[in-house]
């Protein structure tokens, strides 16, 4: 994502949705599917977060496939590169346990099912 032609709104957009949902996974809370519930969990300081909520709106009127002004591009891409700094450093030890992962990966599952199947 970081070169000038690949730096779509809707490609920044599901980048900071991954960041955000990773960020609360680290905390052991399971994050939302609907985007608007998902903004409720996540701080609302979080620079990320008004990015992304900004770029909802985009997306609603159907430009997502637009490019970032090149104003914005390194502002984003510095933002993103913090927040995966920030997790990378914060993921507790005992989430490298395949056991407690396979466990938490069936929940989501389970979770993304009910959602969309009844």
């Amino acid at each position: 994502m970081q070169t000038a032609e690949n730096f779509t709104y809707k490609k920044v957009f599901y980048s900071i949705r991954g960041l955000m949902s990773a960020e609360l996974a680290t905390q052991h809370i399971m994050p939302e599917l609907l985007i608007t519930h998902l903004f409720e969990q996540v701080d609302q300081e979080d620079p990320l977060r008004h990015w992304a909520e900004d770029y909802l709106e985009i997306k609603k009127q159907q430009q997502e496939k637009a490019q970032l002004p090149k104003n914005e591009q390194q502002l984003i891409l510095n933002l993103l590169n913090e927040k995966i700094e920030i997790l990378s450093h914060s993921i507790p030890q005992k989430m490298h346990q395949p056991e407690q992962l396979q466990q938490y990966l069936t929940e989501y599952s389970i979770h993304l099912k009910e959602y969309f199947y009844k």
